[in-house]
């Protein structure tokens, strides 16, 4: 296997802190005996060269995005792979490109419904529709395609009538649970407080507005904790200093990825308050459940369809109304009011991320697909 060579293609830092999912896809291909080499951009944090769980790490770095595009371009034609992974659709054109002038294969890995995504919603319609007749032409030369919902799958093959996506479920890898006591040793929240928690990006859209809004009617003994960094948290800090509710919201600093689970197995509840503010978010089954999952908690999500199916269907949570402060509030005060239900809910959760919902699970699911673009069938990790 060690004479396969995949190049795959990043517009993006690709360090574990931020890009944990392509880390994890790229590990998978390396440790199945792929010769992997990663293009990606360089910034403050990372370095221009170097291996990364036996994968060769190039950064580019330039004052220009067409200087950086340039040079992925030329390091990409020089590759000359087997296959290219293109993470994402701004990266397709180039892996398109060059996979027909090197004769190789092209993997399709899209992490979002690209143009119904925030990033595109407030593009013109024209953009937006030259954008999805690109994707729609270029999907179509590709030997397989990776999705992380089955919605979004349905989406494309309704779109673009293409092949039949892989769903690959952005979970954790697997560890056992073991409940600590981080947030409360951190924070210093009473043993008698049930703590709420979200983890993940401070942001438009997220429904954090609507969730600290639901604090002031959850149950006496809850505590909100919201995890992370962006743009909206001086505004939401503020908004519960003026409102008084300090001791019903509390904040803490984005932490690296490999410590995150050590404080989101502290927590008693995991909350997904998302906003149907585009199509990827409605469609999205986001890592963060696979996270709550994995630290057995129950877990309160809007009731879009995917998460919906996930948590119904294996009866670990409860769906609300991410617009309604009330409903959300009423989900949470559901789970934790009832002892026996919370109990149950519990143990499914530490059972499907044992069972089904781990990244050991998933990730054969990229390697059969690797193994049947090239026509050698299932290839197993080493």
């Amino acid at each position: 296997m060690n004479n396969v060579k995949v190049c795959m293609i990043a517009f993006s830092n690709f360090n574990r802190s931020m890009d944990g999912s392509k880390v994890r896809i790229a590990k998978t291909i390396a440790n199945a005996g792929y010769n992997v080499a990663v293009l990606a951009i360089k910034d403050e944090s990372t370095k221009e060269y170097e291996i990364l769980d036996g994968m060769e790490v190039y950064r580019t770095k330039g004052n220009y995005k067409f200087t950086k595009f340039l040079k992925i371009l030329l390091l990409a034609l020089n590759q000359k792979p087997v296959v290219y992974h293109a993470f994402d659709l701004k990266t397709l054109p180039l892996a398109y490109l060059v996979s027909k002038i090197n004769n190789s294969k092209l993997i399709y890995d899209s992490r979002e419904l690209n143009v119904e995504s925030v990033g595109y919603r407030n593009l013109p319609n024209i953009l937006k529709f030259i954008m999805k007749m690109i994707e729609g032409f270029l999907i179509k030369h590709t030997a397989g395609i990776i999705v992380p919902s089955k919605p979004i799958a349905d989406t494309l093959i309704k779109w673009y009538d293409t092949i039949k996506p892989t769903v690959v479920y952005n979970c954790p890898p697997y560890r056992k649970y073991s409940k600590t006591t981080v947030l409360r040793d951190i924070l210093g929240i009473d043993k008698s407080k049930r703590i709420v928690l979200y983890q993940g990006i401070i942001s438009y859209g997220r429904g954090l507005e609507n969730l600290i809004e639901a604090s002031k009617y959850m149950n006496k003994n809850t505590v909100v904790v919201l995890i992370g960094d962006g743009i909206l948290k001086e505004k939401l800090m503020e908004y519960v200093n003026k409102k008084k509710l300090n001791n019903k919201v509390k904040f803490v600093n984005a932490v690296p990825y490999d410590e995150l689970l050590n404080y989101t197995m502290s927590a008693d509840i995991g909350v997904i308050p998302t906003q149907n503010i585009c199509l990827n978010h409605y469609y999205s089954a986001p890592n963060k459940l696979f996270e709550y999952l994995m630290a057995g908690l129950p877990v309160a999500v809007s009731n879009f369809p995917e998460m919906k199916k996930i948590v119904e269907g294996y009866d670990v949570g409860v769906t609300f109304n991410p617009d309604d402060p009330k409903d959300i509030a009423r989900a949470i005060n559901t789970i934790l009011s009832d002892d026996q239900m919370y109990l149950k809910m519990k143990k499914n959760a530490i059972k499907i991320a044992k069972k089904i919902f781990n990244w050991e699970k998933e990730s054969k699911k990229i390697l059969r697909l690797y193994g049947n673009a090239l026509g050698r069938g299932h290839v197993r990790c080493k």
